[in-house]
């Protein structure tokens, strides 16, 4: 091993030159003379198969027997897999302070400062001064427990950025490993609750909502996109996703790829007449990669946010309507019917069908009678919509309004016994605890006994926009 043979008077002697060069003390260390004349140590390690220099200060602040001291305490943490260029001693301050200074170009300003705050209101006072090797899973749950318990989504950022600063850590030989990695699961959990989404699921209702979301005055594409999530049933983020390229024009299929579906499996959506019709027309001007393209560039997709800020201006409370409602709109129309295989409408919304191993070779499972469902509900959707009498319980449209205009001439001439009801129209609705029924929005018949005995029904004559309640007698 090369023997030291910087000195005082060697160093002293050294002129700066055109361009920089360095000295060689042996072992590495090295003294670098600039052309400005300042003369700077540096350390040259060799950590995990990389060749690193560590900046050791100036000369003559540092000292030849310093600057050697140091250099031998940085080949020690390099031989133990730690990074020479992190201090000996380090807080979990320091830690974070670097682990920032590596992150931080790659965030939007707003991120890095939501970060900062975060570290500072409930990272660094738990632990910016303790050694991060020491820190352990038991000192992580003490220091989150109650922010868990008082705001958890909160808590869930605090980890990962902490999770985050100690892996840092971890691959700079700082700490063994990053203690917060199983601390989740020791956290208390909390009763998971099913939260149904307000969804408009009456007849008269869905009609309005059709006719509503075809005429939606401010954005075009808005209108579009609401229709199709009626037709499609599909998620909001599947809907405002969608690109020209998972569409089959010929075929009339839209396939969502695995990576857009929320549980990762390639989806095969049949696409009904009328949403043929509206997606032929759309691609005729079409210039951008999305079916509804931002204002702002064709480049991004409009925000499920625009469609739920739609439904509002259309009139629907958060607690009537809401984007994913139109999936249990769907759902709930087709179960009523009584029609079609209940797994069948569940492939249709992208949900686990039985038998797992044969889902797992069809990738389209029921597809054939999907279609059918499809058509049968953009025909419905159509036929509430134009205030047509309709049988839900028919397949096609023909059947719907031959079985529906029988209905309603069958309870035009029961209503002739007690004085004939005119101009009264009857639409199917359902009744979700008894499966369908002849009924309106509201019930189309109310009755009451008054004093005589004679029975007091209330119907709806139903208009394009208002429904007008009207009074007849019949007797019992």
């Amino acid at each position: 091993m090369p023997a030291e043979k910087l000195t005082k008077a060697v160093i002293d002697a050294l002129k700066p030159r055109q361009a920089r060069y360095f000295e060689s003390d042996g072992h590495g260390l090295y003294i670098a003379v600039i052309p400005t004349g300042v003369k700077r140590w540096v350390s040259r390690v060799k950590w995990r198969s990389t060749t690193i220099d560590v900046g050791l200060g100036e000369w003559p602040e540092v000292g030849l027997d310093e600057a050697r001291r140091r250099h031998k305490e940085n080949r020690a943490m390099a031989r133990e897999g730690r990074d020479p260029r992190m201090p000996a001693t380090m807080f979990f301050r320091d830690l974070w302070v670097d682990w920032l200074k590596v992150r931080t170009p790659g965030w939007g300003e707003l991120h890095a400062f939501q970060v900062r705050r975060l570290g500072e209101l409930y990272i660094l006072p738990a632990f910016g001064n303790a050694d991060p090797a020491t820190i352990t899973p038991l000192d992580v749950r003490t220091a989150f427990l109650t922010l868990w318990n008082t705001k958890r989504s909160t808590c869930m950022k605090v980890l990962s950025d902490f999770s985050q600063c100690m892996r840092h850590g971890v691959t700079l030989g700082i700490c063994p490993t990053d203690p917060s990695r199983d601390v989740r699961t020791a956290f208390p959990r909390k009763a998971k609750t099913i939260k149904h989404r307000a969804a408009v699921t009456d007849l008269e209702g869905i009609g309005r909502l059709v006719r509503l979301c075809r005429g939606y005055p401010y954005s075009p594409t808005i209108s579009s996109a609401l229709q199709f999530a009626a037709w499609t049933a599909g998620r909001p983020q599947e809907v405002v996703g969608a690109r020209w390229e998972e569409f089959d024009m010929e075929q009339a299929l839209w396939t969502v790829p695995a990576t857009r579906m929320k549980r990762r499996k390639e989806h095969v959506v049949p696409l009904p007449r009328q949403c043929m019709s509206m997606l032929r027309a759309m691609k005729e001007g079409a210039v951008s990669p999305f079916l509804f393209p931002s204002l702002r560039s064709k480049h991004r997709h409009v925000s499920i946010e625009s469609l739920l800020v739609a439904l509002r201006e259309l009139g629907y409370a958060k607690d009537q309507m809401t984007t994913h409602g139109f999936r249990t709109t769907f759902s709930t129309t087709a179960n009523a019917s009584g029609l079609w295989n209940t797994d069948a409408i569940e492939a249709q919304l992208s949900h686990a069908v039985a038998g797992a191993v044969r889902s797992v070779y069809n990738r389209s499972p029921y597809l054939e009678q999907r279609k059918e469902i499809m058509q049968w509900y953009a025909d419905l959707l159509d036929a509430l919509a134009d205030h047509r009498n309709v049988n839900l319980q028919s397949k096609t449209l023909e059947d719907m309004e031959n079985q529906g205009s029988q209905d309603a001439g069958q309870a035009a001439q029961e209503g002739s016994d007690a004085g004939r009801l005119d101009g009264v129209v009857k639409i199917y609705s359902m009744d979700l605890s008894g499966g369908p029924s002849l009924l309106s929005g509201a019930p189309l018949l109310d009755g009451t006994l008054d004093q005589n005995g004679t029975q007091q029904f209330q119907t709806c004559e139903m208009d394009t926009d208002a429904l007008t309640a009207v009074s007849t007698k019949r007797k019992e």
